[in-house]
């Protein structure tokens, strides 16, 4: 039993991965994304870039637990050099933890950072 759900957790990563976007598409759907969050009725996500230093978006990050969980997602970061926004920089996160967990799953990520300090720590990707 125990071998047959570790075939079918290999097969679904390897579906999950498979479906990897162009960096074309990736652009276009972290840019929808930006836009969606924008609309909101309220103000908050309009004043919180306002004093963003820079914007990450990660579209359709995906997790994939079985017994223990790995999290993988490219996307793009923008930042502001002095009042301009720059062009954007290609990103990967990834990371994982530890524990009783089964399933797929994909998230849209937003992250703002705040200062520069933040951002210096970051490995950027081609």
């Amino acid at each position: 039993m125990l071998k047959k759900l570790t075939i079918i957790g290999g097969v679904l990563a390897a579906v999950v991965l498979a479906q990897e976007e162009t960096p074309d598409h990736r652009l276009q759907t972290s840019a929808d994304i930006l836009r969606q969050i924008m609309s909101a009725p309220d103000r908050a996500p309009a004043d919180l870039l306002s004093r963003a230093k820079c914007v990450v978006v990660v579209p359709g990050m995906k997790r994939l637990p079985l017994w223990s969980a790995g999290n993988m997602g490219c996307g793009y970061a923008v930042c502001r050099h002095e009042v301009t926004w720059g062009g954007p920089a290609a990103i990967k996160l990834s990371g994982g933890s530890v524990g009783a967990q089964i399933g797929v799953e994909s998230t849209d990520v937003v992250m703002l950072v705040m200062n520069r300090k933040a951002w210096s720590g970051w490995k950027k990707t081609s």
